[in-house]
């Protein structure tokens, strides 16, 4: 789920005009959701590069 999430970021970071060859992940958080009844976690994820 996490390369999944990765994956996703990079692509919208090369879909706003970012470098698809520099794109790199500079930040990545889970957040536990506490307030439900089963383990689930939120993902942030920040992908960013230099324009192409």
């Amino acid at each position: 789920m996490i390369e999944k999430t990765k994956e996703e970021a990079a692509a919208r970071a090369v879909a706003a005009g970012a470098d698809p060859a520099q794109v790199q992940i500079v930040e990545l958080s889970e957040i536990p959701l506490s307030y439900l009844p089963e383990l689930a976690v939120r993902l942030q994820v920040k992908a960013a590069g230099p324009l192409a």
